[in-house]
């Protein structure tokens, strides 16, 4: 693999990377990271761990030291809401045993074979074999979840026509989406702009185009947001290979 290789679809991603390490960051999507040949460095706060498989819970403060191995990370926007993790966890270490054979024979086969079919037969599987349904669930507000649906369905960022209909003040709305959540608005709407400006850019378009599109003063500001929110510079979306991928029907 000559090239880092991302396949992105709506709300989900699978990229493979040599030596991708990342800065210290969060974000609000869950993180499966896989080790291809040899062990790496997951760093949760201020607690550092050699994994070789590990998941990063949404809103947990992170960051991943390769060590040259090939890796595998899979990212999914699974919605709300996680309370910095999932009972209390930011990270979560498995053991490269059994119950990920199949996953990590996949990864390493799509790997050799970059193809779009493959990747989606990784995340089918990664699915499969790490399932959302069995996470505990804790009820949301439905003001909130009308909120989330503004933002990630209609597009609207403006916060004062967020709060409109919730008959809310705007330090308790502020209040209520944080506790509901696990993160600020401020932050989560951050976090869908860098994803927006990440998928043009990963489009082929410059990151002066982005930043303007995504509402971004210019290029360096998205920049340090991206370390911020993605771990990652717009650069490296950039020189990697990126396929931008429908869902199958």
């Amino acid at each position: 693999m000559l090239r880092d290789r991302v396949f992105i679809w709506p709300g989900m991603a699978l990229a493979f990377c040599r030596d991708g390490d990342s800065k210290l960051h969060s974000h609000c999507a869950l993180q499966l990271s896989f080790s291809l040949d040899r062990s790496f460095l997951c760093q949760s706060n201020a607690d550092e761990k050699e994994v070789s498989i590990v998941a990063i819970y949404p809103n947990s403060k992170h960051k991943i030291t390769a060590r040259g191995s090939l890796l595998a990370h899979f990212f999914l926007e699974v919605g709300m809401p996680f309370q910095g993790g999932v009972a209390g966890k930011s990270i979560e270490v498995f053991q490269n045993d059994g119950d990920w054979s199949k996953v990590l024979s996949l990864l390493k086969f799509c790997c050799n074979n970059l193809y779009e079919s493959n990747a989606w037969l990784c995340a089918s599987e990664i699915l499969k074999s790490f399932p959302i349904r069995n996470w505990p669930k804790v009820g949301m507000d439905s003001r909130i979840v009308e909120v989330l649906e503004k933002i990630n369905i209609c597009g609207v960022s403006d916060i004062s026509s967020l709060r409109r209909n919730t008959n809310l003040s705007s330090s308790r709305f502020a209040h209520l989406f944080t506790e509901q959540t696990g993160v600020s608005l401020k932050r989560y709407l951050l976090w869908r702009r860098s994803v927006k400006a990440a998928n043009y850019l990963a489009s082929g378009h410059s990151a002066t185009f982005a930043a303007h599109s995504c509402g971004f003063s210019d290029s360096s500001h998205m920049s340090r947001n991206f370390a911020d929110i993605l771990g990652i510079s717009p650069s490296f979306l950039q020189r990697a290979e990126v396929t931008l991928c429908k869902l199958p029907v």
